[in-house]
């Protein structure tokens, strides 16, 4: 992989807390291409018919919400998880006057869910599988929480980064190092996840994957501070970004 001034660390996560006050104000351009992705991850719910209305949905690694609300104005009941209390504070400033009795929100890890098991309908999992550590189990450990936590039948609707050398470019040589929209340290290129890959570690804890799509750039918008940015949508080829949505298995009847 072609890497300009190579980070001292990668797979770097805090600056979403160290910079919890950025989170809805968009003072700070690391959140908005985050926010720039809700529209597209909505889209996919519809697409899908993807119901979430009464549905208990747990959000791993819910950061300061941007899923999170608009899952709640389409009537979930949110149970948001993150390991950045920062990030958490700035949700709960954001949607807990308007949606308190809806919303919940937790500290602590992906792979060790301060949830019940088979206690939610949904968990949602937006770009925080490349980020747990494999010290830690990595993206397996994780999926194999949701699997744990999710009622049988219930949906696991995630995105992530592919294994390619394309996504290598695009997220960290062009992202990270040239044009820099992307927190240089943010990725680390071992922890992308191919959908073949993502199908064998769902696979194994019970969940099968329904199908997938390509997500990324398909034109510009107005930012939030008036400067043109990109606009994120569906694509053709899940080469670089990718979401999709897994279901768990319903344990067959005994005789």
């Amino acid at each position: 992989m072609l890497r300009f001034r190579p980070p001292t660390q990668t797979n770097v996560t805090d600056i979403y807390d160290t910079h919890s006050s950025s989170w809805w104000n968009f003072d700070n351009p690391i959140f908005e291409p985050l926010h720039a992705m809700v529209p597209a991850r909505l889209a996919y719910l519809d697409r899908h018919h993807l119901s979430v209305d009464g549905a208990v949905v747990a959000d791993v690694g819910v950061g300061g919400g941007y899923v999170a609300e608009p899952l709640l104005a389409r009537g979930a009941r949110v149970v948001g998880v993150d390991i950045a209390v920062g990030a958490l504070r700035a949700a709960r400033q954001r949607l807990g006057p308007i949606h308190g009795e809806r919303l919940t929100l937790l500290t602590g890890s992906a792979v060790c869910l301060p949830l019940r098991d088979a206690s939610v309908d949904v968990v949602v999992s937006t770009d925080v599988l490349v980020h747990v550590p494999p010290s830690l189990g990595g993206a397996r450990a994780a999926i194999a929480e949701v699997a744990r936590v999710l009622k049988p039948g219930g949906v696991f609707w995630f995105s992530t980064i592919n294994s390619t050398a394309l996504a290598r470019l695009v997220l960290i040589t062009l992202g990270e190092d040239l044009l820099r929209f992307v927190h240089k340290g943010t990725h680390e290129p071992s922890t992308f996840i191919a959908p073949a890959a993502m199908s064998h570690m769902c696979d194994i804890v019970g969940l099968d994957v329904v199908t997938r799509e390509g997500l990324g750039p398909v034109g510009l918008r107005r930012g939030h501070g008036g400067t043109p940015t990109l606009r994120m949508g569906r694509l053709p080829t899940s080469s670089v970004m990718w979401q999709g949505h897994a279901i768990k298995r319903i344990p067959a009847a005994s005789p």
